[in-house]
């Protein structure tokens, strides 16, 4: 991993909170992505931070699982019976942020658009451990934080988005599908 990916991925996580695009819906929508990531539990996202208190991106594989996450009583009981790895971009307080990244983020003086919104890329496996991406899911996890910080209500309300953003690895060109609304 390298400071200028971590870099590019800085700037568009600032973006994304600057743009607040969970207002743009009245509810949740998960995307199937095209193209499709190689790792399936990356196949679909869908934007937090409708209800307040989490924000940034989730990936799930499929639609049911988020039926099952919206049935589940809590979050904790939905991750503990989930058989793969969640990955998500949280934006969350500097204080819950590793300390490698916090000084990480200091050290090379990156993009940060609040303390309240430290982007933290990672995957939770179903044993309860934090794994880290690798290079290409930061890039597409930037991807698509940049395609979300470019959408505006109309397009987020139709049931394609189809938007070319640039990335570390150069321009990618999305094509989001609504796979589920709630």
């Amino acid at each position: 991993m390298t400071v200028e990916r971590v870099r590019a991925f800085a700037h568009a996580a600032r973006e994304f909170w600057r743009a607040k695009p969970w207002t743009l819906a009245e509810g949740e929508t998960l995307w199937s992505i095209e193209p499709r990531p190689k790792l399936k539990p990356m196949r679909h996202v869908t934007v937090m931070g409708g209800g307040g208190e989490e924000f940034g991106l989730a990936f799930l594989d499929n639609p049911d699982r988020m039926r099952q996450m919206i049935e589940s009583d809590t979050p904790s009981t939905y991750f503990e019976a989930a058989p793969t790895t969640h990955w998500s971009v949280g934006l969350e307080c500097r204080e819950d942020a590793p300390p490698a990244d916090v000084a990480l983020w200091a050290s090379e003086d990156l993009a940060l658009a609040s303390d309240e919104a430290f982007p933290m890329p990672m995957g939770v496996t179903p044993a309860g451990r934090a794994s880290r991406p690798t290079p290409e899911m930061l890039t597409l996890m930037e991807g698509l934080l940049r395609v979300f910080a470019k959408v505006g209500k109309r397009e987020f309300e139709r049931d394609t988005i189809t938007m070319t953003v640039p990335t570390f690895g150069g321009d990618v060109g999305f094509v989001l599908h609504a796979a589920l609304r709630t």
